[in-house]
């Protein structure tokens, strides 16, 4: 405590006297000579209406340092004031990466060796030609070491202005320079910092698959604000599922900020073994569920899994899969067994997603890159499931009464729909609903794969009642099942028409497998439909003796054997679905990697990400009819934003990486980048209205 007392001492005494004495004070005195400062301008010449970058270089002497922005327990930061050209204006400073420096209990954010500051320089366009104009930077610091001294110094630089200069203007020599500086400060985050706070401390946190090319041995993080954080207090690193820093809080226990600012410095081990590191400019907000084992926590995720579930329902997914379910529940079961045929429907519901809850997360610990919808990675799931859903809408169609002892929802389709049918019908409203995420779902799932196997289970089991409970409503309530249609003639006509959004996920599941295979595979799967196809039909030759009916149907059964050993040996290759949608319109889609999006958030560009997949197809509603839209396309263009769009179609790890830094599982995933710093996550379903709405707030 006295050390401490003393040096804060030192450091008012060294900052009053030059107030109180100005340029009396003897140079000696000062700490002048003791830092070598200079100005250097990115661009030689530049055209009027255009920018150029200035680089404030600080150099300390050997065994001295000077401070960052945001200096610690104490010190002072440096200053610039500048002396500028008519039309001619400075943008905000950006600083390097300090070090975290603990003397005698007392914590500040240094640097010691040299800083170079950069700072935008921005030209108006009635700015006139000048063959040498003068920027001046007049420059004042507290350089310290055993003592705290202040300092200052005048640097100045010039450049000409042009408007004769073709492009942006002509490069100075110290490329060099700035490429460095460039390297030292901060890098833009691709991935979502949260923060949870209690009466004493914040929990900054993010996802450690964000740096999934590397293992995370410590963090360290450096706030902006000076009197939030308490410096001196030692930062507790927790590494598990994230990344978390435990940071006593500096001010009033009740202060609650809107988002926490600082630097994160990561440090790691590179796949080689040698030591790496990285530092992120991050912005935390509050966490919608933080921390798996508060109770409140789970609770959230539960309710958001189960109000996404009865979300799923109206889902563009799910919703051509659920209309032989409407018609299940008309069909002539008696109203004393209806509720039957909802528990058993509900029950496969949930044990189907919990099924695919387990599966998906042991594949994650043992190192696999998915997430929700995996298996429509897989052309072969993709491909048997097209088989499966043409055959229910050929019987649906009046092809075949498939009457034989089948399992699954094959098994008396047109005519039974009591509990057994239903029950595994639910597995496959499951399997299909697994291809997208419903609002609420998100952070839901997110939450699910970052806590423990019990506590996963539970947002699993939730999604599943929320994906069940409509059904279980018309089949078990009687006032609701009383308003339903009464079975008649009508029901032939109306099975043959709810065959067609059948036929409708079989051409989209087709579409996908094509987007994930080479051509000779997709005429196998064509040719394995046309197998089923007859398969189907033998099935429905009833006019036949007994005899040749068996013998028929014994070629029908070799029809589905057939189809299914076609679409066995096929494997997926990289072809990405969504170019050639992509590149429709006035504005292109380049294909996403972090390492595109970390130089145009360097580059201060607005981007745009959007992350799907070709059998999601609440994505490829989203495209067609908010995003490729001439006048959405054209407000993307007029902001020069640049769009990034990211193919999970197959798997990808970078992709799988990025959606686990925002907290999430599954597609859709739409982030804009604003040229300030902002980072936004837009809701999972798009309007062209709602999506120019956020680009003008923007």
């Amino acid at each position: 405590m006295f050390y401490r007392v003393v040096t804060l001492i030192g450091v008012v005494v060294t900052l009053t006297i030059p107030a109180i004495a100005g340029a009396q004070v003897p140079a000696h005195f000062r700490g002048d000579h003791l830092v070598r400062a200079r100005l250097v301008s990115e661009f030689r010449t530049v055209v009027p209406g255009n920018s150029t970058w200035l680089a404030v270089e600080l150099t300390p002497s050997p065994g001295w340092h000077i401070y960052w922005r945001n200096p610690g327990d104490s010190g002072a930061p440096s200053h610039i004031a500048w002396s500028l050209p008519r039309g001619v204006t400075v943008g905000a400073t950006s600083w390097p990466v300090p070090k975290r420096l603990v003397t005698g209990g007392i914590t500040t954010y240094v640097y010691d060796k040299r800083a170079t500051l950069l700072v935008p320089l921005a030209l108006g366009p009635g700015v006139h030609a000048q063959r040498d104009a003068a920027v001046a930077a007049n420059l004042s610091w507290l350089v310290c070491s055993n003592v705290c001294v202040p300092g200052r110094a005048s640097a100045s630089t010039h450049f000409t202005i042009d408007a004769r200069t073709p492009a942006k203007g002509v490069r100075g020599e110290d490329n060099a320079l700035f490429a460095a500086a460039r390297s030292s400060l901060p890098s833009p985050p691709h991935f979502e910092a949260t923060f949870g706070s209690d009466r004493e401390t914040f929990h900054v946190s993010v996802p450690i698959a964000s740096f999934a090319g590397e293992r995370v041995r410590g963090a360290t993080f450096f706030p902006l604000d000076r009197t939030l954080i308490a410096a001196s207090a030692p930062q507790k690193v927790m590494i598990d599922k994230r990344v978390t820093l435990i940071l006593q809080r500096g001010g009033s226990p009740r202060r609650m900020p809107a988002q926490i600012d600082g630097v994160l410095a990561i440090d790691g081990t590179a796949a080689d073994g040698h030591a790496e590191s990285a530092a992120y400019a991050v912005s935390a907000r509050p966490a919608i569920t933080m921390m798996a084992e508060r109770p409140l926590s789970f609770i959230a995720a539960f309710v958001l899994a189960f109000l996404g579930g009865i979300v799923l329902n109206v889902m563009p997914c799910v919703f051509p899969v659920l209309s032989f379910k409407a018609l299940g529940a008309i069909a002539g079961n008696a109203s004393n067994r209806r509720w039957r045929t909802g528990a058993a429907y509900a029950a496969d519901v949930v044990a189907s997603c919990s099924t695919l809850g387990v599966v998906l997360l042991a594949l994650r610990s043992g190192g696999n890159a998915i997430g929700w919808g995996f298996q429509f990675q897989s052309p072969l799931f993709v491909a048997l499931l097209a088989l499966l859903l043409f055959t229910l809408a050929l019987a649906m169609s009046g092809v075949a009464e498939i009457v034989i002892p089948l399992p699954g929802p094959l098994a008396h389709r047109s005519g039974n729909h009591g509990a057994v049918s239903a029950f595994t019908d639910g597995a496959l409203v499951a399997l299909v609903a697994s291809s997208c995420t419903a609002p609420f779902m998100g952070a839901a799932l997110g939450f699910a794969l970052g806590a423990s196997a019990p506590v996963a289970l539970g947002v699993f089991v939730a999604l599943g009642l929320g994906l069940a409970l409509p059904y279980v409503v018309v089949t078990g309530v009687p006032a609701v099942a009383a308003r339903l249609p009464k079975p008649g003639p009508w029901m032939v006509v109306a099975r043959r028409l709810f065959a067609f959004p059948l036929y409708a996920s079989v051409a989209w599941l087709v579409w996908v497998f094509s987007t994930q295979v080479s051509g000779s595979a997709l005429l196998a799967l064509l040719a394995a439909l046309v197998f089923v196809g007859f398969g189907v039909s033998a099935f429905g030759s009833a006019q036949l003796s007994d005899v040749w009916r068996r013998g028929w149907r014994s070629f029908g059964v070799a029809g589905f054997v057939i189809a299914v050993a076609l679409v066995a040996p096929v494997r997926a290759v990289q072809h990405h679905a969504g170019a050639d949608a992509s590149s429709q319109g006035a504005v292109h889609f380049e294909p996403f990697s972090p390492a595109r999006l970390t130089e145009l958030r360097n580059a201060q560009r607005p981007v745009f990400v959007d992350i799907s997949a070709a059998w999601c197809i609440t994505c490829q509603v989203n495209d067609r009819l908010a995003l490729h839209r001439s006048d959405v396309e054209k407000r993307f263009a007029d902001l020069h934003v640049t769009l990034l769009q990211g193919d999970w179609t197959n798997q990808d790890a970078s992709i799988s990486g990025y959606l686990q830094g925002f907290g999430r599982s599954g597609v859709p995933l739409y982030v804009y980048y604003g040229p300030n710093g902002n980072v936004e996550v837009w809701p999972q379903l798009l309007t062209p209205g709602l999506v120019l709405e956020r680009l003008n707030r923007a």
